[in-house]
């Protein structure tokens, strides 16, 4: 599926990130993990410390993320689109179209 926000903060811009959809609570679980092929993460929640999984090309979030903090550095330097929704209604759009 496409995944779209209406109402979204970007943090950090790539021009494509086409991969297999995954929800999680949080990127906390999936510290040190490397995917074997692309994925986009929808993160309920961002601390701002936590390292990207290689293999993740986008990760989404209902987190506010500073521009400054870990993650969003991360996000630049591996190429990796990091967006917020600030929309609670459109947060549970998305998570309706990954588990159907």
């Amino acid at each position: 599926p496409t995944l779209c926000c209406a109402v979204a903060q970007v943090v950090s811009q790539v021009p494509n990130a086409t991969g297999e959809v995954v929800l999680l609570p949080n990127l906390l679980g999936v510290q040190g993990v490397a995917f074997d092929k692309p994925m986009v993460v929808l993160a309920q929640t961002l601390g701002g410390m936590e390292d990207i999984p290689d293999g993740v090309v986008a990760l989404l979030t209902r987190s506010s993320t500073d521009v400054l903090s870990h993650v969003a550095i991360r996000a630049r330097t591996q190429g990796v689109l990091l967006a917020g929704c600030s929309d609670e209604e459109e947060w549970k759009h998305l998570v309706e179209i990954v588990v159907g």
